[in-house]
């Protein structure tokens, strides 16, 4: 993993961060939300949407990845 974003230039990271933190903000609502009315009834929404939030959030990384590798791509290919 630490090679992976060593070789990973500044662009792309800002990239995946943004993408990871984007994801997340529906399901950390949702847990804020549990905690302030209760969790009653809360249970099987919440485990939906940390499925779908951990399916997503893969998806998004690997794309904003590759699109990180092709651009680093046609760069070298330039020059």
């Amino acid at each position: 993993m630490q090679s992976l974003l060593q070789g990973m230039d500044k662009v792309t990271f800002q990239l995946m961060a943004v993408a990871f933190v984007g994801i997340h903000v529906p399901l950390s609502v949702l847990v804020v939300y549990g905690i302030v009315v209760g969790f009653q009834g809360l249970v099987g929404i919440l485990l939906l949407v940390l499925a779908a939030t951990l399916v997503s959030t893969l998806v998004s990384l690997v794309v904003v990845y590759r699109l990180g590798q092709s651009r680093q791509d046609a760069v070298a290919s330039m020059g």
